[in-house]
This record gives C-alpha cells, sequence and structure tokens, in this order.
C-alpha cells in the first residue's frame, strides 16, 4: 500500500464467481482486477478448478498479479492435500486456505472438545503443508465465539492449540462485527498469526417494510458501517502482510463494488 504500509490488497474472487464460469471468463476477470490497480488476489479453488494449472500461472504473471492465498473448503484436505500444495506452489503463494471447523465438530451434535478434535486434525494438515513450505491458514468466522461446554469459546480452545505453528488464522472482520465481539482484542490476541485479513462491510438499509427494523446490506468496503481505519494500527502491529477485499453479495455491477472497494482501501495508507 501507498504512504509507506507493508499490507498490500488482493481482491476475493469469490466476490466475481458469477463471472468465473469458464476459464477465459476467469482470465478476463483476472486482467479487470488488474486493470482496477489491486496489488493481488484470493484465489478460490471451486472458481479455478477448470482451468489449466500452467495458463492460470501464465496468465497471472503476465498480468503481475499476486496471490495471496488459495482458499478451500476443509473437506477437501481429506482427498486432495497434494493438490492443494501442488497448487500454492504453482501460483506462487505461501498460503493455503483449508476453510473453516465443520458441523461434525463443533455445534450440537459434537459433543464437548469439538474444537479440540478439530484442531489435532488441522494441525495433522498443517504438518504437511509446513513439511511443503506452506502455512495453513484458518478461516475466523463467528460461530468460533459460541461457548463450549468448559465455558470458553471455541475460538480459546483453536488459538491455543494451533499455537501460532503450523496452522495460522486469516481473519474476516466482517464475522468478528457479527459475533459481537471487539476486532481489535481478536487481533492484538492473534499478533504475528493472521497474515490475511478479510475486510468485508455492510450498510444499513432503511424502507417502509421495514422502517423500525432495519436490515443489514452487502456492500462496497467503505461505504457501510465499519470503522476500518480504526483496525488498521492493530493490523500493522499484528504484522498482517494482506488485506483481501470484497463482499457475498453485491447490489450493483460486482466490478464496480469491486473498484469501489479498492478505491477506499487505498485511503487506509
Amino acid at each position: 500500500m501507498g504512504g509507506g504500509r507493508a499490507m498490500k490488497l488482493a481482491a476475493q474472487l469469490f466476490t466475481l464467481r458469477d463471472y468465473c464460469r469458464t476459464p477465459d471468463e476467469l482470465f478476463e476477470t483476472l486482467g479487470k482486477i488488474r486493470e482496477m490497480g489491486y496489488d493481488g488476489v484470493e484465489l478460490e479453488s471451486t472458481l479455478i478448478k477448470a482451468a489449466d494449472r500452467g495458463e492460470l500461472k501464465e496468465r497471472l504473471c503476465q498480468l503481475g498479479l499476486s496471490v495471496c492465498s488459495v482458499r478451500s473448503p476443509f473437506g477437501r484436505t481429506g482427498y486432495d492435500l497434494n493438490g492443494m500444495i501442488d497448487e500454492a506452489k504453482a501460483f506462487g503463494t505461501g498460503y493455503v486456505g483449508i476453510g473453516t471447523i465443520t458441523g461434525s465438530y463443533s455445534f450440537n451434535n459434537a459433543g464437548p472438545g469439538g474444537f479440540h478434535r478439530f484442531a489435532a486434525k488441522a494441525l495433522e494438515v498443517g504438518e504437511t503443508l509446513s513439511e511443503n513450505g506452506l502455512t495453513g491458514l484458518y478461516s475466523l468466522r463467528s460461530h468460533e465465539f459460541v461457548r463450549e461446554s468448559d465455558g470458553r469459546w471455541g475460538f480459546e480452545n483453536l488459538e491455543e492449540d494451533f499455537n501460532g505453528r503450523t496452522v495460522q488464522f486469516e481473519v474476516d472482520l466482517y464475522h468478528l462485527v457479527k459475533a459481537g465481539v471487539e476486532p481489535k482484542q481478536i487481533i492484538k490476541r492473534l499478533s504475528g498469526r493472521m497474515p490475511v485479513v478479510r475486510f468485508r462491510d455492510q450498510r444499513i438499509a432503511v424502507g417502509e417494510v421495514h422502517f423500525f427494523y432495519p436490515v443489514r446490506e452487502n456492500c462496497p468496503v467503505g461505504d457501510g458501517v465499519f470503522d476500518f481505519a480504526d483496525f488498521m494500527l492493530a493490523l500493522e502491529e499484528a504484522g498482517c502482510r494482506w488485506i483481501t477485499l470484497g463482499q457475498e453479495y453485491c447490489t450493483r455491477d460486482p466490478f464496480e463494488c469491486m473498484e469501489r472497494s479498492l478505491k477506499f482501501g487505498r485511503t487506509l495508507a
């Protein structure tokens, strides 16, 4: 980023998923991301699987577009971990997204200690990634802030078990706000263990139908209610390297939304 900041800005490819249905569409979308001025892209394995890996690597190199991470659901680690490793190496990133905890380990049907059991499995995955020079990134959302039977947040158990070893965190600030926790406190606790952070935003939508109960809708980063500037110092002190920008869905052209998010992101420098 400008102004001497070490953090770079990447586009969340998931936001543009409707424009990645074929390899040609994917390559065109990546070109538009670069034209906007993004430093890099956060790839989704489900959106790139139809593209030839060599051609995609060449296209990324031609564009000068870095890959901050390649994200996959946790289930993939059980049947295609080698594929995840090959993707990360091909695209020149050291970070492999391993998804988030699944229902078989947490919530009402898993019994006590689910987060510890998941952490043990995730660390096995992390060991294999580490042997290949890679770091696993756990996607931290809001369900980790449910209390377990021991009275602790699931997050606390993951934080303790991972302990900054072969699995670190990709924090989604949208979900921290949704959980009602103080984002800066979580960022501080994860100092040195969260190289990638996701920025997404929400705005209040008011209308006659729900006048007394305003709803929140997704919007470009900077157009909503989240105070991202307030998080920046904490992120710097935590050693965060990448900020990814995007949204779950768009109420207007997604490319316009991504460009608007980037314009705001640059003002944080």
